[in-house]
């Protein structure tokens, strides 16, 4: 299966997924871009062709020519103007990476392949030259991305209806053998300008994509890294690290402002009866559960981080103790409603808390306040648990 799949996305696969997109775009870009360029030469080799007489030849042949090569020119400024729009108009709407692109573009290809061979037939009329179509079957190779089926395709029908087109306008069979063979090698080194053309820039959209992936992996890695620096790798909740870094930013901004902090620390009950009884796992399923728990209930709000163990503990800036001990009961009372799955069974969970409020006037002003939630947390755990306290 790996092997099929490996050979379904090969960058010269026509159903590579990788490339294929890609591929579509940048031949509508440079569509666009180039139709510009196009129709400005169009445009003016009608008016030149149209106004100029050379006057060589005999004057009926002269004027075919002149006409057909005017006439030529001026239908394709046309269809290059209707081309290049709806280019134009497929990237602004982002389309350009669609099935409507990629006919978009086999309509210009055919357009100008038909192009080079009226104008080679017409030119028939005054000379036995091909510049047209080699013009053309080397501009679509170099420009244009094809697929090299598609591509052997296009050239080989290409060569088939140049050869009729010019046998209408010449009628010296060695000319017309000269020219026909001429094609073949135009139409060859053209294939081959065009198959190396496709090899060598899917390969490097195909290595872009692979390099962007090896990025977008790192970026990841590098986003859990840093997650995991200041998280808890089981809650997601703040390490003791990082809660302590935004402690004393909070303190700073709070004894500036004068306003009020506060902190509680929260244990959940018979934590080890759970682990003892249900197993480690279950008691990590649970700690986790409780974490996600306090981010949809609190937020990023109150900074709630893990401390260690079943230990957790919020900052709460802002927030006098009687707002805190609010919120700690909030947080209690979620807690003891949520019903944990362990197993096959389902069982309640209950947790103590302890709120402080911390006092900018002292030594250490953190230490004390977490000592004095601390005290709080146990008076309410020798108090029946399930419970806040303050201090």
């Amino acid at each position: 299966m790996k092997l099929v799949e490996r050979i379904r996305n090969h960058p010269l696969n026509v159903n590579s997924k990788i490339v294929k997109e890609d591929i579509i775009s940048i031949n509508n870009h440079r569509i666009y871009l180039l139709s510009i360029i196009l129709m400005l030469i169009h445009l003016a080799h009608g008016f030149i062709f149209l106004m100029y007489d050379p006057g060589f030849k005999s004057a009926e042949n002269v004027h075919r020519w002149r006409i057909g090569v005017a006439f030529t020119h001026f239908t394709m400024f046309i269809i290059i103007l209707l081309i290049g729009g709806t280019a134009f108009i497929l990237k602004q709407k982002r389309l350009d990476r669609g099935r409507v692109a990629n006919y978009l573009q086999f309509i210009t290809i055919i357009s100008y392949f038909l192009f080079g061979i009226v104008l080679s037939a017409f030119d028939q009329y005054v000379n036995a030259g091909i510049n047209a179509f080699i013009s053309v079957c080397i501009g679509i190779a170099v420009i244009l991305f094809m697929h090299p089926i598609y591509s052997l395709l296009i050239y080989v029908f290409s060569f088939i209806f140049f050869h009729y087109g010019i046998s209408l306008t010449q009628s010296n069979q060695n000319i017309l053998l000269s020219e026909s063979v001429n094609s073949i090698s135009v139409i060859g080194i053209s294939f081959g300008i065009a198959l190396i053309m496709w090899r060598n820039s899917i390969y490097k959209i195909f290595q872009e994509k692979e390099i962007d992936k090896q990025n977008q992996i790192l970026e990841e890695q590098n986003t859990q890294l840093e997650f995991l620096a200041t998280h808890d790798s089981l809650t997601g909740l703040l390490n003791r690290m990082e809660f302590m870094k935004r402690t004393e930013i909070e303190m700073v901004r709070m004894d500036k402002s004068k306003k009020e902090i506060c902190i509680i620390l929260m244990d959940i009950d018979h934590f080890k009866h759970v682990n003892d009884h249900y197993g480690h796992p279950a008691g990590d399923q649970i700690l986790k559960e409780v974490g996600t728990l306090i981010k949809n209930l609190l937020g990023d709000k109150y900074f709630p981080s893990r401390l260690g163990g079943e230990e957790f503990i919020f900052l709460l800036p802002d927030k006098a103790l009687s707002e805190a001990m609010l919120i700690a009961e909030e947080i209690k009372s979620a807690i003891q409603a949520y019903l944990f799955a362990v197993g096959d069974e389902t069982i309640i969970v209950t947790a103590s808390l302890g709120v402080a409020s911390l006092n900018m006037e002292e030594a250490d002003p953190f230490t004390s306040c977490y000592h004095r939630a601390d005290i709080a947390l146990y008076e309410a755990k020798n108090n029946g648990r399930n419970r806040v306290a303050y201090a």
